[in-house]
């Protein structure tokens, strides 16, 4: 079920989606983007998915939260799963930061501009964004911007 489920979403925004699934204590269960055998881990992620960690223990979902990982920054949302008050997981998805702004620039053509700022924290993951010139590290944080649609 949770396979045609992520089938459809893959038809609707033309790239496989990625949604982890985690157990308590921020703890990996299933990655939909690996490959059979690769995809169940008990990897512990309590260290750097600060925002899996707090999901967990406000018991809430958090939306849009920008978060450093393995591919980059990452856009996130995090939805606890609850039963009869316990926490069960949660379901996170994620799409590198550098997609949902295109994506975002791709669906809002009349968006003449556009300014993320990400915590300097995150320079060193975006160390290829920095060379290449995509981004830049300011006195307030790492900047993400576009002038205008071209």
């Amino acid at each position: 079920m949770v396979e045609q489920k992520i089938e459809g979403i893959e038809k609707e925004i033309k790239h496989k989606p990625k949604i982890h699934f985690t157990l308590p204590n921020a703890r990996s269960f299933l990655r939909t983007w690996r490959k059979p055998g690769e995809d169940v881990k008990l990897d512990d992620l309590s260290k750097f998915r600060l925002t899996l960690v707090a999901s967990e223990r406000e018991k809430r979902i958090i939306s849009g939260s920008i978060e450093g990982g393995r591919d980059g920054l990452m856009y996130r949302t995090i939805i606890s799963m609850m039963h009869e008050g316990e926490y069960l997981g949660a379901i996170d998805s994620g799409e590198r930061l550098e997609l949902f702004v295109k994506t975002f620039a791709e669906l809002n053509k009349n968006v003449l501009g556009y300014i993320i700022l990400a915590d300097k924290k995150y320079a060193n993951i975006m160390e290829q964004a920095l060379k290449e010139g995509k981004i830049k590290v300011i006195p307030e944080g790492v900047l993400y911007a576009k002038e205008s649609n071209c």
